[in-house]
């Protein structure tokens, strides 16, 4: 089956962590550059789509729990079941690529060259060889994409509402004051992604020294809120602590306004490298190149 020339409804699959979903705006944007008269949605986990959630290149954004009950895979399977023009999977798993073969009429993706990947390609149109070693995430979207023409290249996109940036302002004195602050985003998903709490601690101190207000960044889970409260009492009295309080949209303000952000491996580190304000990564012990 030959690639659909001009695509009027377009679903990307991005059925994983945040970074992921925020890394894939890149591709989006490339396709729209390519087919402006597009209608184009995305497929992502229940708790990834607020970093999607303003992105003027979607026009909705359909989710799923990461370990959906049969009764909510039955439900999506009948909401973009053969609804599209055309269905991309950015991901190599069982699940997002049987998503990409009930939604589209003509269906791109990527796979792994394992023999026990084969039965994947019949559900496929075309698909791309997955690099998880050598090829940067972006780049590797943007190749599956290439299989539909698209030849653009483009940024990761990082958006927020009038009312997050008004929520943003609410929550985030510094912000709001205008004073210099910098932004510490202290814990990672994963634990050996950390850094260690004498690095933190040694880091606010130097940087309050300089007079600049910290503002320490978390996710809201439970075991990360402790782990964040036993980091507060190595930093500065007039530290504010928005871990857990925010949407990634009112953080997304909040990041483009900071002076500083230095932060682990994770979703926000990489928020804040795309809207360019200076940014230090503690990056590792994953591959840097992917």
């Amino acid at each position: 089956m030959r690639p659909v020339l001009d695509p009027q409804q377009v679903l990307v699959i991005c059925t994983r962590r945040i970074g992921d979903v925020l890394l894939a705006t890149p591709a989006v944007r490339a396709l729209r550059k390519t087919f402006p008269e597009a209608a184009v949605d995305m497929l992502v986990f229940e708790g990834t789509q607020g970093v999607v959630a303003a992105n003027p290149d979607l026009r909705d954004v359909i989710t799923i729990p990461e370990r959906p009950s049969i009764g909510a895979q039955l439900r999506l399977l009948w909401r973009i079941w053969r609804r599209y023009d055309v269905a991309v999977s950015l991901l190599a798993g069982d699940r997002p690529t049987l998503y990409a073969w009930a939604a589209g009429k003509y269906r791109v993706g990527t796979l792994t060259i394992e023999k026990n990947s084969r039965w994947k390609r019949r559900l496929l149109h075309r698909w791309v060889a997955f690099d998880d070693t050598d090829t940067h995430t972006v780049e590797m979207n943007l190749k599956v994409f290439e299989q539909l023409g698209v030849h653009q290249r483009a940024r990761p996109e990082v958006t927020w509402r009038e009312e997050d940036a008004e929520f943003a302002r609410e929550a985030c004195q510094p912000l709001r004051a205008g004073k210099p602050y910098a932004v510490l985003h202290v814990s990672p998903k994963f634990a050996y992604k950390t850094w260690t709490a004498q690095g933190w601690g040694e880091l606010g101190r130097w940087l309050d020294e300089r007079g600049m207000q910290l503002v320490i960044a978390g996710g809201g889970g439970a075991e990360e809120l402790r782990y964040i409260d036993s980091l507060l009492p190595h930093f500065p009295n007039n530290a504010v602590n928005l871990a857990g309080q925010i949407g990634l949209g009112a953080l997304a303000c909040v990041l483009s306004r900071t002076a500083l952000y230095v932060g682990t491996d994770t979703a926000v580190t990489h928020m804040a490298a795309a809207l360019g304000v200076p940014t230090v990564a503690l990056f590792g012990p994953s591959n840097p190149v992917k």
